[in-house]
């Protein structure tokens, strides 16, 4: 419980950032921009780890299970159902065609890389969403209840969303702006993940240092991760296997290990 409870320091600083820049709006602009930056950078970390541990290890209460998504998706400005599904096919597939945030596209029966640019800043063109759960659907992925937990959490998002307007307008375009960043910055980040260099050569690229894997909960493990995803964070060990010098929202802009 007390790991789980650590784990939450990502999406407090978001939470925090956020709530402290709507407070700052109106007399600190400038202030208020960097605290909303801040908290899209935190929301990166608050999917990539908090929110990623909670779709591999649930709680055994449902209602707690379903209390702790509603919160997420309002985190998350995205159904967490909807994240849970696609992570999921992100594990069957492993950034292969047919996972839906792989880097990879099939272009006239050629498997070429995504560009950079596009997937971290046109994400949300990535695809038809009716598609992907569809497929979801037909290979297990997601179920009929897991399918409208997304429409019940997208409106919980939307009713923050016109309460947030209701209060101050600019407090919406705060909450989709951070909502816009924060999703990029995890484009990118799952982008260093899965460097498109030789098509299915491995499942994912580790970043091995001790400290940042320390301060982040073991979160530059991604090869080992894919590898035994059944295992919680302290688990993880290093295989030293596909090594990148950089963490993985840095090396999404590097490209080459």
């Amino acid at each position: 419980m007390m790991y789980r409870l650590l784990l939450h320091i990502f999406p407090v600083i978001q939470l925090v950032s956020f709530i402290s820049g709507l407070l700052l709006l109106d007399s600190h602009v400038y202030y208020a921009i960097t605290l909303f930056f801040l908290s899209a950078l935190f929301l990166n970390f608050s999917l990539h780890i908090t929110i990623h541990h909670f779709v591999h290890f649930r709680f055994k209460s449902n209602i707690v299970n379903l209390c702790i998504e509603c919160i997420y998706s309002i985190f998350l400005a995205l159904p967490f159902s909807f994240y849970r599904m696609q992570h999921f096919n992100h594990h069957r597939y492993d950034n292969r065609i047919g996972d839906m945030t792989s880097t990879w596209k099939n272009k006239n029966g050629t498997f070429v890389a995504r560009s950079f640019f596009n997937y971290s800043f046109f994400w949300f063109l990535k695809g038809s969403t009716k598609i992907a759960v569809e497929r979801a659907l037909k290979d297990g992925d997601l179920n009929n209840k897991e399918h409208r937990k997304i429409q019940f959490q997208f409106l919980i998002i939307l009713g923050m969303y016109f309460f947030l307007i209701l209060l101050n307008p600019w407090f919406g375009l705060a909450y989709v702006s951070m909502f816009y960043i924060g999703w990029s910055l995890i484009a990118m980040t799952n982008y260093g993940q899965h460097l498109p260099l030789e098509y299915d050569s491995t499942a994912a690229y580790s970043y091995h240092n001790s400290m940042y894997n320390f301060l982040f909960f073991k979160n530059g493990l991604h090869l080992e991760h894919h590898l035994d995803p059944h295992l919680n964070y302290p688990e993880l060990t290093s295989k030293n296997q596909s090594n990148i010098k950089w963490p993985h929202l840095i090396m999404a802009f590097i490209r080459k290990k």
